[in-house]
């Protein structure tokens, strides 16, 4: 029963010790700090009118991005086996997705791998630019396109 407390105790230092040096600096923190004006909550008029807010912050010390809008969720993280910055995003109705994101001049084009909830592949493409309180997207999705404009809103 000794020589399993002490295991016990040497595995759950382990990952303490980890997360002690990882608090200094993470790997991803000056990758991410590009998309610094993503930061925010934005808000867009959908083409029926309604009001669509989305907020993207700062979750780990800053080790990852959260961007949230309605029931859809993304992790925008630093990827330490591709040493890129990659996405994983998250639908209500079980479908998933990991994106990869590269910069080109000030615009953001991001590539998903989407799965439905039924496990089928489906084509996404985005584009994000930025330009000082107004973020344009352009979205393909399934053989649709569509293009809007966010507004920041912070309060």
């Amino acid at each position: 029963m000794l020589r399993f407390g002490f295991l016990l105790c040497v595995f759950a230092f382990i990952p303490l010790a980890a997360n002690a040096q990882d608090e200094k600096v993470t790997p991803g923190q000056a990758h991410l700090r590009q998309l610094d004006v993503l930061i925010g909550t934005w808000e867009r008029t959908t083409s029926n009118g309604e009001t669509e807010r989305a907020t993207c912050e700062w979750i780990n010390n800053k080790s990852y991005i959260q961007f949230t809008v309605g029931d859809f969720r993304e992790i925008i993280g630093w990827d330490l086996k591709q040493s890129a910055i990659t996405s994983w995003g998250f639908g209500s109705h079980g479908g998933q997705g990991k994106a990869d994101w590269v910069k080109e001049g000030d615009v953001w084009k991001v590539s998903v791998n989407w799965l439905n909830r039924w496990g089928k592949e489906v084509p996404v493409w985005r584009t994000i630019k930025v330009d000082g309180d107004t973020m344009e997207v352009t979205w393909s999705y399934g053989g649709h396109k569509t293009a809007f404009q966010s507004k920041r809103v912070d309060e």
